[in-house]
């Protein structure tokens, strides 16, 4: 008697490993890279809803330092105060608070001399 043999199940193939990828060799007068674990924390936002609304107010502020000086001036000076509360600085407000100053001594100086003017041609000088 022949003893029978049972059928033989055709082994799988093996899977295939990746081939390691050589690593990239730093150029010589660069430090290797630090390697990390942990993932890249996420991107913070760069302008807070407070500061996108100060820098509003100061270009706001700028503006008017240009066409009512006065105006711009305080509110060059409320849109400073405001940006040194949320912690930031603020060359906008800045810049409209010395425009602002600058046209309102020019507004104050015309003033000034319209009135000089103005009180000297209502003098009549009389000759004898």
């Amino acid at each position: 008697m022949d003893p029978v043999q049972p059928p033989v199940e055709p082994t799988p193939p093996a899977p295939e490993t990746p081939t390691p990828t050589p690593e990239p060799t730093p150029a010589p007068d660069m430090p290797p890279a630090p390697e990390s674990t942990s993932p890249a924390p996420a991107a913070e936002p760069t302008t807070t809803p407070a500061a996108a609304q100060s820098n509003t107010f100061s270009i706001v502020a700028l503006i008017l330092a240009f066409l009512v000086s006065p105006v711009g001036l305080v509110m060059g000076i409320m849109a400073s105060n405001k940006s040194k509360k949320a912690g930031q600085k603020n060359g906008l407000a800045l810049a409209a608070v010395i425009i602002g100053a600058i046209g309102t001594i020019g507004i104050i100086f015309w003033i000034v001399m319209l009135v000089v003017l103005a009180s000297s041609a209502t003098t009549t000088i009389t000759t004898y």
